[in-house]
């Protein structure tokens, strides 16, 4: 499937690297370009088909976290910060790390799946290099990216690629930003690809930036040259697109379908090896299922005509949809919603349910609401979202009719395998931007809490603390009397996670 993908800057800016793609506009390409989904289409196979796939990988995310939780740290990597790339190329060879802002991140080696995505990627990427005789490089990791001129940053793209032969005959690492990034979505870490390298691209003038997840199938793009006002929410795309290249305005695309053909050995598999299945019982099958059957439902359900399209809508408008429309409307656009898993809903019942149970054992004057719940935010009244729990303590806005006014003091999100982009990057901006003060992304199917902590000193550094199903999580704005109990939140779902006989 051709998707649109990211429609980049004008032609007319001033970027070499642009023009090096623009030598050739009129190529047609579209035979080459469609390749992979017309054989797709001619086998019947469908991505969505995957036997074993959540089995594979769910134990690839189980092995690889627990691998780096229970590893000790190595006393040969520096600890604290102000650290220099000299220090950083005088390290042994063997240790996989990274240097971010003078802090140095341990990195997980890669896995096999995840270095045969990686490898095709950069496969497809030369056929294209090569076709349009460009004079353009692709690199896959580990290779040095020097970024920064305190040179206080060395990073390992899993994929780049830059359009300057001066940086790339200099030795030592490549110096500067390169055009385009790619970052398979590590398991163990993926907030350092989700957020921290994503911030730090954008920042050094990475041009265009790609997440890739094999856990979910799905392809995130950020166009940093149209972002606007932080507003980098990505477009995304699925196993079974094809996804222009922005750099190239177009003429260079991958084909996810090829990059699943290369790992589907992997997934079907493992669905024979009954010990790996064993290892994470069920958990994976029921949770890839339940993206699946919901990407396929809000993928093949058709736009309903009642939800107005465009931008520029109001909160009158809003309040007079007819009352089975599951939409939100932010900044003036509307977001169609899927309906909630029943996991979804036992997972933030629980979470309420403590919240409410701290409440009253510490006799505070607060409140805790569950979706659906209106939550108005913005004086201009084009916004209005129901966040899947959240908690106030202004008994001012407590009103029986009407949405509640203003940011709520915590909001939780349970993470929508259909629309997950909305959670990471949508949202965190929206909460943070009108007030909310503290904010948990979870992730059911990696069994990840993510905690933002808007309060802190410096709010345009949105890295988020992680933590695992097996934690007690203390809530920030109560002064840690209260927290939320993880594993009685697994224990209010796991079974939905157990395998049939």
């Amino acid at each position: 499937m051709l998707r649109k993908g990211c429609k980049m800057a004008s032609k007319d800016e001033d970027y070499k690297e642009r023009e090096e793609w623009n030598e050739n506009p009129g190529v047609d390409s579209s035979e080459y370009l469609h390749a992979g989904s017309k054989v797709r289409e001619e086998s019947g196979e469908s991505v969505r088909e995957t036997p074993g796939a959540a089995a594979y990988l769910q134990n690839t995310v189980t092995d690889d976290a627990r691998r780096m939780e229970t590893a000790k740290p190595d006393p040969r990597i520096p600890a604290g910060g102000g650290h220099t790339e000299e220090e950083y190329f005088t390290l042994p060879d063997d240790l996989r790390v990274e240097l971010i802002d003078g802090v140095f991140y341990a990195m997980a080696s890669p896995s096999r799946i995840h270095q045969t995505v990686a490898i095709e990627i950069v496969r497809q990427l030369w056929d294209c290099i090569e076709k349009y005789g460009k004079e353009c490089y692709a690199y896959i990791a580990p290779s040095d990216v020097s970024l920064g001129e305190d040179r206080k940053t060395v990073v390992q793209p899993d994929v780049y690629v830059h359009c300057n032969t001066e940086k790339d005959s200099a030795p030592g690492p490549y110096r500067g930003a390169p055009a385009f990034v790619l970052e398979v979505l590590s398991p163990s870490n993926p907030e350092n690809d989700l957020w921290r390298k994503r911030e730090l691209y954008r920042r050094h003038g990475v041009r265009e930036y790609w997440i890739v997840d094999p856990r979910e199938m799905s392809v995130y793009v950020f166009c940093f040259e149209k972002t606007v006002d932080g507003d980098d929410v990505p477009e995304r795309f699925t196993f079974r697109d094809i996804v222009p290249l922005g750099i190239s305005d177009g003429s260079c695309r991958i084909d996810f379908t090829r990059v699943y053909d290369k790992i589907k050995h992997f997934l079907t598999k493992s669905a024979e090896n009954k010990e790996i299945i064993q290892e994470s019982p069920g958990a994976a099958v029921y949770l890839q299922n339940a993206v699946m059957d919901d990407v396929q439902r809000m993928e093949n359900a058709k736009p309903d005509s009642r939800i107005p399209a465009g931008g520029g809508h109001t909160e009158e408008e809003y309040f007079g949809l007819p009352d089975d429309l599951r939409v939100e409307l932010i900044d003036g656009v509307f977001y169609a919603m899927a309906s909630p898993a029943k996991l979804h809903q036992a997972a933030a019942l629980e979470i309420a349910r403590q919240l409410w149970d701290c409440i009253e054992k510490h006799g505070k004057k607060c409140y805790v609401y569950i979706a659906p719940s209106d939550v108005s935010l913005g004086e201009d009244r084009k916004t209005v979202v129901q966040p899947d729990v959240y908690l106030h303590c202004d008994s001012e806005k407590e009103t029986l009719t009407g949405p509640h006014r203003g940011a709520p003091d915590f909001v939780l999100e349970v993470l929508s395998p259909s629309n997950p982009e909305n959670d990471l990057w949508r949202k965190r901006e929206l909460y943070r931007r009108h007030g909310v003060r503290e904010y948990w992304i979870v992730d059911p199917a990696g069994q990840i809490v993510y905690v933002f902590d808007f309060e802190k000193e410096n709010p345009d550094e949105d890295t988020p603390e992680k933590y695992s199903f097996d934690s007690q999580i203390p809530i920030r704005i109560s002064g840690g009397s209260c927290s939320v109990d993880f594993q009685r939140v697994y224990r209010k779902i796991e079974h939905f996670f157990r395998l049939d006989p």
